[in-house]
């Protein structure tokens, strides 16, 4: 606690830590009121969670506050930062035995996605085996016969898009398989006529 305000005789005199009455000849009134010290707790996230409470919050001397943090969808918690020391990627803390300002941060980090690559024949992808991308991101995939083959089928999470020889992922929020199948090339056959219409 703290001195909130003393009156003297129906004075206020603020919040003094004393007061001394001189040569007294008449009856006197002194009274004193206290109040809690208040404390500011600075509480922020990025856009990519939320942290509860947040904002200015006031705390009282010697109180205890405890902060949820949660990430988005399809992102994870990076770090916590309080009074600006990382105390790891927890969900939750709390700050003891307040005695002076905070501030709490919290920061958040996408959430590794992956795309599989099959490739079934003679050909490749580009790129090629699983690639890594962040939740949002777009990738395009080449797929590319070897020579005297051809595609013959592509299929993306298991459905048929045709013969395409690109596909691009637009605004990535979940792993992907692709599957390409190279066949060879049917030979061509040339047919003509000996003049004797045989």
């Amino acid at each position: 606690f703290e001195i909130d305000t003393v009156v003297v005789d129906g004075i206020s005199l603020g919040a003094i830590s004393q007061y001394s009455f001189k040569n007294i000849v008449v009856n006197h009134s002194i009274n004193a009121s206290f109040k809690n010290i208040k404390h500011t707790i600075l509480s922020s996230a990025d856009t990519n969670g939320t942290i509860s409470p947040s904002g200015s919050i006031t705390a009282n001397q010697n109180s205890s506050l405890t902060f949820s943090i949660t990430p988005r969808v399809n992102f994870l918690i990076d770090k916590v930062l309080v009074d600006g020391v990382e105390v790891g990627s927890v969900n939750s803390y709390t700050i003891s035995n307040i005695s002076a300002p905070h501030t709490i941060s919290a920061s958040f980090k996408s959430k590794q996605l992956f795309i599989s690559t099959i490739v079934n024949g003679n050909g490749s992808t580009t790129p090629s085996g699983v690639t890594s991308v962040n939740v949002g991101q777009n990738q395009s995939f080449t797929f590319t016969p070897n020579s005297g083959f051809k595609i013959s089928n592509v299929l993306i999470d298991g459905v048929n898009v045709g013969l395409v020889n690109t596909y691009t992922f637009s605004n990535i929020l979940t792993s992907h398989t692709i599957a390409v199948t190279f066949d060879q090339k049917q030979p061509s056959i040339t047919t003509g006529s000996n003049g004797n219409g045989n």
